[in-house]
């Protein structure tokens, strides 16, 4: 439970050594590098290197390497399956990888050729498209027995188109004499439907050379379109033809994906490569951000205080550098790294979704914890659904040993909650609800029960929601508690005995004498039964945490009369109390319908009872049902989970606001390898 300490490192180097010392830094993956304002104490002697070209050329080349990368995967796939993205980078040692970066000119020549063919292929597939496209468009005239770019004779001009709509000849004939008018002569034509579609007529129409300005007027005024396809044959022979090139064009891209595929081999080199000129372009930016001269470089960074002294020796042994480590100035805010237990570790996630821990802040990530694995257990419930996450989350970390670090933290949060809810699910008897009494009495004649270790929720709902809101309570007081350790920490007393200590007095009292209440007796069943000193006591508790209050309350003020009104509003603060405490009542819901759908599944399954079909249905109702339940309330559960911590938990005490450890390291995307000091 805490966050790593850091320290500056400022390093002075010779400018021929810079690239040398950068990739040891990189390759240790400890320090984040800072950029110097341009100015800031450097008088005017240094200047900044452009490395913006060189940065985009390797961001450029990396994108090509990716390229084919995705080229041989659509050619030549490897077989993966769903849980393939959990294995993480492929490990390689430096021997390999620096072997296929000085055989990168071979490598690129390699991919060139490749993505050569590649662009012939897409312009085979863009080619062929437009092919089958005008084939579409011929399907109208395929009855045509002339070509389509025909328009006539030295004495009949010809127009072939089509009309938005269906009709006959009779009746375009008749909309060509409306659009000439009643004492008009229509001229002489000659016309041919070649095909009808619903919003579509395909024809000719043939007139004679003097009447085609007259002709085309009635045409057009009706709405005719001039056919846009110009083929000098007839479309049945122009389709064929089509046809015929589409075959050639499909062979061709059957012989170009052969040879693209005959690159497969070569797959891991062009995703090192890939990588190597990714870590290249890191480096190059960094190398950018370095203020230097003529003969030297400068560089200022963080890095953890327990590995600094070691850096610092190895550079100074090996390279002419000179190396300071500083602890930090009291203002200066240090980015964050959490350093917690093997089991604490795997919740870091959900801390820094909310935030990392400001300056002055402690990291509750331990603490956090076990709330968090307590909570989402109760909330589920079922020593099935525990089990199956248990085992599920169990074999991925097995199968996967090299999966990604942020992945493996939440597989390992999840088999903390599977567990957890196994055991709360033996404790109040769930095993897919009532699935145990269900089968033994429909399909056996003879109830046999999952029995409860602690006792049923469902039997006795009020219990649950007395033990969800008095771990809330605990809850909330852990969080007021770190509050006034920090308080005492920073030895700040009036903050401690205003915010923290009267509160504690407050809400004690309060609740003490809620609980010895005939009131409470009434909703619960149960009463704290205090002698008439115990409940003076208590009274005299929450009075003193109230004094507190309205004292302290306000303290910032000056005015004794706004100090005491300031006070008075704190006081009224408890309300929001209330509603915390009243938010875990969410642990009985969640839990209650994790039970009530999972017994419901249960009796919709059994209703067909003890028959062939009745147990068919009884498994797949069972199948999808409990899926269905499962989904859902584990979701439930973690969303639910979480806000008690962000919510309730930090809201007594957190802030956040720290800015993550960003080390300079190699960020690649296909392989890995060890990163270990020399």
């Amino acid at each position: 439970m805490s966050v790593v300490k850091m320290k500056r490192i400022s390093i002075c180097g010779m400018r021929s050594e810079r690239k040398a010392v950068l990739e040891h830094l990189q390759h240790l993956g400890i320090v984040q590098v800072e950029s110097i304002p341009a100015g800031e104490d450097l008088q005017g002697r240094f200047s900044y290197q452009e490395t913006a070209q060189a940065v985009q050329q390797f961001r450029k080349t990396a994108d090509r390497l990716d390229l084919a990368d995705a080229c041989l995967q659509q050619f030549a796939p490897v077989k993966t399956s769903l849980l393939s993205s959990l294995a993480g980078k492929k490990p390689v040692t430096r021997e390999e990888f620096y072997f296929v970066v000085d055989h990168r000119n071979e490598i690129l020549a390699d991919v060139s050729k490749m993505l050569d063919l590649k662009k012939s292929w897409d312009d085979d597939v863009a080619l062929i498209g437009d092919l089958k496209g005008q084939i579409e468009a011929l399907v109208p005239w395929m009855e045509l027995d002339i070509p389509l770019s025909w328009r006539g004779t030295g004495h009949v001009r010809a127009f072939i188109g089509s009309f938005g709509f269906s009709a006959d000849e009779a009746k375009i004939g008749e909309l060509l004499a409306a659009e000439g008018g009643a004492d008009a002569a229509l001229p002489d034509l000659c016309m041919k439907v070649v095909s009808r579609e619903k919003n579509m007529t395909a024809l000719t129409v043939l007139c004679h050379k003097n009447d085609e300005k007259e002709t085309e007027r009635l045409l057009r005024s009706a709405g005719f379109t001039d056919v846009q396809i110009t083929a000098r044959t007839t479309p049945k022979e122009a389709a064929e033809a089509m046809e015929a090139r589409i075959a050639e064009l499909e062979e061709e891209k059957k012989d170009l994906a052969e040879k693209i595929a005959v690159y497969k081999s070569m797959r891991e080199n062009i995703r090192i490569l890939s990588d190597y000129f990714r870590i290249r372009s890191q480096k190059y930016e960094t190398i950018g951000r370095l203020p230097q001269t003529e003969n030297v470089f400068v560089l200022t960074g963080y890095i953890p205080a327990n590995r600094a002294e070691r850096v610092r020796d190895f550079l100074q042994d090996h390279y002419l550098t000179d190396v300071e480590i500083e602890d930090l100035a009291e203002d200066e805010e240090a980015p964050v790294l959490l350093k917690n237990n093997p089991l604490a570790e795997s919740v870091e996630g959900v801390l820094s979704s909310y935030g990392l821990p400001a300056k002055h802040d402690i990291d509750p990530t331990a603490i956090m914890y076990w709330f968090y694995v307590i909570f989402f257990g109760l909330m589920l419930s079922d020593a099935a659904y525990g089990l199956i996450m248990t085992v599920a989350c169990a074999a991925v970390l097995i199968a996967f040993p090299r999966m990604g670090r942020g992945m493996r933290k939440s597989m390992k949060m999840f088999l903390a909650c599977g567990i957890s809810t196994a055991v709360w699910g033996v404790l109040f008897g769930g095993f897919f609800g009532d699935l145990i009494t269900v089968i033994s009495t429909t399909f056996f004649g003879h109830p046999v029960s999952f029995p409860a270790l602690w006792f049923v929720p469902l039997n006795d709902p009020m219990r649950m929601l007395i033990y969800s809101l008095l771990f809330g309570i605990i809850h909330l007081y852990f969080g007021l508690g770190i509050k006034g350790y920090m308080c005492l920490r920073d030895r700040r007393v009036q903050d401690f005995v205003g915010d923290v200590l009267s509160w504690f007095l407050f809400v004690s009292g309060l609740i003490l004498m809620l609980v010895s209440s005939d009131f409470f007796y009434g909703i619960a069943g149960m009463q704290l039964h205090l002698p008439p000193m115990g409940v003076k006591v208590c009274i005299g508790i929450a009075a003193a945490g109230a004094v507190l209050l309205l004292l302290m309350g306000g303290r910032q003020a000056k005015n004794p009369i706004l100090r005491i009104l300031l006070g008075a509003y704190e006081i009224y603060g408890v309300t929001s109390w209330l509603s915390d405490i009243l938010s875990y009542s969410r642990l009985l819901a969640l839990g209650l319908a994790t039970g009530v759908i999972a017994q419901v599944v249960n009796q919709i399954g059994t209703m067909f009872g003890k028959s062939v079909p009745g147990v068919i249905i009884f498994i797949i109702v069972f199948i999808f049902g409990h899926t269905l339940n499962f989904a859902i309330n584990a979701l439930g559960a973690y969303v639910h989970t979480n806000r008690l911590q962000y919510v309730e938990f930090f809201g007594k005490f957190y802030e956040s606001g720290g800015t993550p450890f960003k080390p300079f390291f190699p960020d690649t995307k296909y392989v890995e390898f060890e990163s270990k000091e020399e």
